[in-house]
């Protein structure tokens, strides 16, 4: 049993004698392309416009309330929407609700 820990407590301190010892220092040298490899070609990528529904029949439908209830501005509805929802909606997208509905020609 005393050999068994004799043995075991060597190993533990070359073990410790070889993780304390110094790394060995590596000069880095820099990797210059000139110009970058045929089969690397940038690509367009279309990203999704932030904060537009995707659906607007919501809105169609909140427009088509407003209009029932009297408003016909372009103010008024988007005030509306505002209201209702917490977000407004631009004056293009009530023009084209209304060109939609039939109630302005474009």
């Amino acid at each position: 049993m005393e050999i068994v820990l004799a043995i075991a407590f060597l190993i533990l301190i070359i073990v410790l004698a070889q993780h304390n010892r110094p790394l060995k220092s590596v000069e880095v040298q820099p990797i210059v392309i000139e110009s970058p490899p045929e089969a690397i070609k940038p690509i367009a990528v279309e990203l999704p416009k932030i904060g537009r529904p995707k659906d607007e029949r919501p809105i169609d439908d909140l427009f088509d309330s407003a209009w029932l209830s009297g408003t016909r501005t372009y103010s008024g509805l988007i005030e509306y929407v505002r209201a209702t929802t917490g977000t407004g909606t631009s004056k293009t997208r009530v023009k084209k609700w209304k060109v939609d509905r039939g109630l302005i020609n474009e």
